[in-house]
């Protein structure tokens, strides 16, 4: 293993990878990757794979076309899985005004949307309760990507750039050495790389590696389900994604007759990815039978879950912070990591090499938004 880098990088899963590529695509060539299982291994291995224009805000949408954008160009590289589905978000009266407020930010953004009455969305998706919907709001643009794919373009596109790229599989952070108030070094299970720079990309640990660099990452954990299905007679060929914004949101993909959906999660202290499918459908039992009885009944083919790191406010911790110069998180994007893994590396790739953003303000991403940026060394 190096003994010094330029950059390290902490956590190989989705923003890891994209961290290194896009760091390397602004002239970095020196740098090292840690993780301590496989690439890939942690919340990146879970995850449906959802790509859409298709969000809350006007700050997300932002993020969102950045990031399909760039996401469609790799699929052009080579073949990352990409399939454009189409997505509809359906909902209620009580949410109509917040919806037509989003569908009139998508359109200002370019954003190709068409609203949908009750009647539309069942034509298309039957294997849905629409007799309580106000209306549906359809993307053409949406889709889905293999997760797995997308991490390895990235690792295989920034280690192109320079042999000194390094990726170190099965290596254990066990500290961050500062002196000063400067990051000097980063103490592993292989050994101490000497680096002046380090960069928080592990997920669901990003905690305990802020911790080690005497900061205090605010993380919740959330473990999150992704049920498999048997053929289901009422789903449609090409049935778009449908997103259902209810008492708790349903998210319902398929793949020729079969469904895959998610609803709800759990909060845990743990990192167990096993799933809790039995206590998940006795929990929402009444939210599936109601709303997509078909889906209900069905018979279970498959079940993964992930735990996934989410902020209070939905937004993930990209940047530096006040006290440790060096230090650089780059992580907590909930169940978004896979959409917004483009615009998370190109916003800190152009911090680190330029000393600010250029795309979107880094603002609203610092951890001093949560008053908490101060290190426990202080």
């Amino acid at each position: 293993m190096k003994k010094t880098a330029s950059v390290v990088i902490i956590g190989g899963g989705i923003i890891g990878a994209s961290t290194l590529y896009y760091l390397s695509q602004k002239g970095h060539s020196d740098i090292v990757l840690l993780e301590k299982g496989t690439l890939g291994c942690g919340t990146t291995a879970y995850t449906a794979g959802w790509v859409r224009f298709q969000q809350d805000s006007d700050l997300g949408i932002q993020m969102a076309q950045i990031s399909l954008n760039e996401i469609k160009r790799f699929q052009q590289e080579e073949n990352i899985g990409l399939k454009i589905k189409g997505s509809i978000t359906t909902f209620m009266a009580d949410k109509v005004d917040q919806e037509l407020e989003n569908t009139r930010l998508l359109e200002s953004l370019d954003i190709p949307v068409t609203m949908m009455t009750r009647e539309d969305i069942k034509e298309v998706a039957p294997i849905l309760n629409t007799s309580d919907l106000s209306m549906g709001r359809y993307c053409k643009e949406d889709g889905v990507v293999d997760a797995n794919a997308l991490l390895l373009h990235y690792v295989r596109k920034g280690k192109a750039f320079s042999k000194n790229i390094i990726v170190e599989e099965g290596v254990q952070v066990n500290n961050i050495r500062t002196d000063k108030g400067k990051v000097i070094a980063v103490e592993t299970s292989e050994g101490i790389i000497s680096t002046p720079v380090v960069i928080n990309a592990a997920g669901i640990y990003a905690d305990h590696v802020g911790k080690s660099a005497g900061l205090d990452i605010p993380l919740i954990k959330k473990l999150g389900h992704n049920i498999y299905t048997e053929p289901i007679d009422s789903i449609p060929d090409n049935m778009p994604l449908l997103e259902v914004l209810d008492v708790e949101t349903l998210y319902i993909g398929s793949s020729g007759k079969r469904a895959d959906y998610t609803i709800g999660s759990f909060k845990t202290d743990g990192y167990d990815h096993r799933p809790r499918l039995d206590t998940l459908l006795d929990k929402y039992h009444d939210i599936l039978w109601y709303r997509a009885p078909a889906l209900a009944q069905s018979g279970i083919v498959n079940c993964t879950a992930g735990v996934r790191a989410h902020t209070h406010d939905g937004l993930p911790i990209i940047g530096f912070v006040n006290n440790l110069e060096g230090y650089f998180n780059n992580c907590c994007y909930g169940s978004e990591g896979i959409i917004y893994s483009p615009i998370g590396g190109i916003l800190l790739a152009e911090l680190i090499a330029e000393g600010k953003t250029q795309t979107l303000s880094l603002e609203p991403f610092l951890l001093e938004r949560f008053n908490l940026d101060k290190t426990i060394r202080d």
